[in-house]
This record gives structure tokens, C-alpha cells and sequence, in this order.
């Protein structure tokens, strides 16, 4: 079954279905913390004709031409690779700031100063652009710009699933649960769905990133269109039958987590129209 994966991830988007407004409404309290990197956040773009050519950590020489510096201390690098082919990546892990440098772990183990208009990455300075990330306290922006982590995912109102619908906590408890009520999966499918066990949904002003157990991540860009209207684009990162084109729904803080509410339309011809409820819990 082609595209159930997106039954999972659809869910994604609507995270932004947003004003940028301080929020209102009745909702709880919300516990949320200020992200430990949040003074430090910032984009790093170099120029066109000086890129930063560095080794990954897994040995291969990436042009680097973008580092996205999130306030959770997550970082996500664009770079091109060459094998037969040069082909666009991006790279990822996390960041520590200290003595006006940032060390990044993960797929890049170096080191990124910067000064004005100069750049240096492990040790070479290049000329580029330095953009602070700021966002206002208390808005809906300062909430969800952080790192996730999924709590559980709530599905109703799919006449497949029957009145009382399924809650589940993962995305393997999830086709486990969905086979169970009769929806088939070919052997292919079912296994690179399984490969996108969630593992963090980090967002940054315009960029999030969906990182998971054995897959590669998911890197696209988001904006708030003011009230409950947003848009996403993971153009370039993603096979067509992994995530839906579009989602919209509600949402609502409350301690530590927020929990999102919208009516989706299945792919899969069995489950067709329905509420997914999915809650994510602030990760540090």
C-alpha cells in the first residue's frame, strides 16, 4: 500500500497552521522552555564562488553552501557530494557554542566561527552571510521553533478503523495496528515505512527537519501565512509517496507538549476520510 507513510507524517504541516501572535483562546499554561541555544541560533550562507569543502564524517568530501543553526542545537547543512553524479544533501547533528564557535557533531565534526562577513569552517574562512535567528517571546513561533519528540498519534472517524479509532506511539506500532485491522502492505512498502521510525521534528524559523531510525532525513521549508493558514515544501528530499500535499487543522500548548487536531484524507482507498490527532513532547 502505496503512501501510508504519510498517514504518520501528514500530520507534520499543520504544526504550522499558525499566527505568529502571542497566543490565546483558553489554552493551558504552557512549561515550554527557552531552547539552550536560542541566543546562538542563526544561517550561515556562503557565498557562491566560496563554498566550504569539508569531510564528512563518514568520509566523503561535501561542498558545504548552507548551515541552518537552530535554537535547539540542531544544525542542518546543505552541501553537494560527488560520487558519478553530484547530487544536493543536506547534513545534520548537533551543535555546542562556546569561546564565538560552534562545534557540530553528527555528520560534520568540525568547527564554524564566524565575523562579520567572514566564515570559517575548519579552519579555511570564506566570504558569506551571517543571519541572527530572532523570534518574539511568547509567540506561537517561539513555541514551536524547537526539537520534538512524538507522543502519540491518534487516528478516528476512518471507517476502516471503526468508531473508536487507534492511539498508538510509534510508526511500526502504527502498521502493526492498521494491519491488524485488515489494511495490506506490500512487502516493499511496509519495510521503507518502517525505516521512518521518527526520531526528532526539529523546527527552525523557516526550516524543519525530520530526522528517523534508519532513513535519511526530511528536510523542507515552512512559513506562517497568519491564522490558521500555512505552507511547506519538501520538494527535493522525499519520494512522492511518503507525504501528503497538503494538511490543515488546529493546535494547542499545554505544559510540555503540544497537541495537533485536522481532518486528512487517506491515499489508501480503505481508509479515506478521518481525524488524526498527533501530540509531540518538547525534547532538550
Amino acid at each position: 500500500m502505496k503512501k501510508i507513510l504519510f498517514i504518520a507524517l501528514a500530520v507534520l504541516p499543520v504544526l504550522f497552521a499558525c499566527s505568529k501572535s502571542t497566543t490565546g483562546n483558553g489554552e493551558k499554561p504552557s512549561d515550554l522552555t527557552l531552547p539552550k541555544w536560542a541566543a546562538n541560533a542563526a544561517k550561515v550562507v556562503l557565498k557562491a564562488d566560496d563554498p566550504a569543502t569539508v569531510t564528512t564524517s563518514y568520509g566523503v568530501q561535501a561542498v558545504v553552501s548552507e548551515i541552518d543553526f537552530m535554537r535547539s542545537g540542531r544544525y542542518v547543512a546543505k552541501a553537494e557530494t560527488e560520487t558519478k553524479a553530484t547530487v544536493t544533501v543536506y547534513l545534520y547533528g548537533t551543535y555546542t557554542f562556546a569561546n564565538g564557535a560552534y562545534a557540530l557533531h553528527g555528520d560534520l565534526e568540525t568547527t564554524v566561527s564566524t565575523s562579520g562577513n567572514n566564515v570559517t569552517v575548519a579552519g579555511e574562512t570564506h566570504e558569506g552571510t551571517v543571519t541572527s535567528t530572532t523570534v518574539t517571546a511568547g509567540t506561537t513561533e517561539d513555541k514551536l521553533c524547537r526539537t520534538w519528540k512524538l507522543g502519540y498519534m491518534i487516528l478516528k472517524d476512518f471507517e476502516k478503523l471503526g468508531s473508536a479509532g487507534i492511539r498508538v506511539t510509534s510508526v511500526s506500532g502504527l502498521v502493526s495496528t492498521l494491519k491488524g485491522k485488515g489494511v495490506n502492505f506490500d512487502s516493499n512498502v511496509e519495510k521503507r515505512v518502517l525505516q521512518h521510525e521518527i526520531d526528532e521534528i526539529s523546527l527552525g524559523t523557516d526550516m524543519i527537519l525530520v530526522t528517523f531510525s534508519e532513513a535519511d532525513p526530511f528536510v523542507g521549508t515552512w512559513k506562517l501565512n497568519g491564522g490558521t493558514s500555512f505552507s511547506y515544501d519538501f520538494k527535493g528530499t522525499m519520494n512522492g509517496d511518503v507525504l501528503s500535499a497538503s494538511a490543515s487543522g488546529t493546535l494547542e500548548f499545554s505544559e510540555k507538549n503540544v497537541t495537533i487536531t485536522m481532518n486528512i484524507t487517506s491515499s489508501n482507498k480503505d481508509l479515506g476520510k478521518g481525524t488524526a490527532i498527533l501530540n509531540l513532547v518538547e525534547k532538550q
